[in-house]
């Protein structure tokens, strides 16, 4: 980032105009105040003409593993909601690999919770407005 905004001759000030993002991100991530988000790292490298990966690299940001979509039966031939919302997931052109990996591991999250036989009850009220364990 301070190679380019040296060569272009910018002010801080115009490199996050330019990048899209606020001034004050820009110092933190100069000054390793925060940790950079993905979208932040996209955006200043769309400002600045540098690839995604490489920039992700240069922020520290780990590589995902394209995922793979798996070869089950074809969601309308199964009627299973579950493998249709992971074949949606899939073939989203919107998601980029990341994205597709976040949105599995909530949805497995999520799904695991209902395949729960016995999920955690509320504390039963003991009549005087107090909680008890069960």
């Amino acid at each position: 980032m301070e190679r380019y905004r040296r060569t272009e001759r910018l002010t801080w000030e115009e490199m996050a105009k330019a990048a899209g993002v606020g001034r004050q991100t820009l110092n933190n991530l100069r000054d390793s105040k925060e940790s950079p988000r993905l979208r932040t790292v996209h955006k200043i490298a769309a400002a600045i003409g540098m690839d995604q990966e490489k920039a992700e690299a240069l922020a520290g940001i780990e590589p995902v593993e394209p995922v793979e979509e798996e070869t089950e039966a074809a969601p309308e031939a199964t009627g299973d909601p579950a493998v249709d919302a992971r074949s949606a997931i899939m073939r989203d052109p919107r998601l980029n690999d990341r994205s597709r990996k976040l949105m599995l591991d909530v949805f497995d999250a999520i799904a695991a919770r209902f395949d729960d036989p016995a999920p955690p009850q509320p504390a039963a009220d003991d009549n005087r407005g107090h909680r008890r364990a069960s």
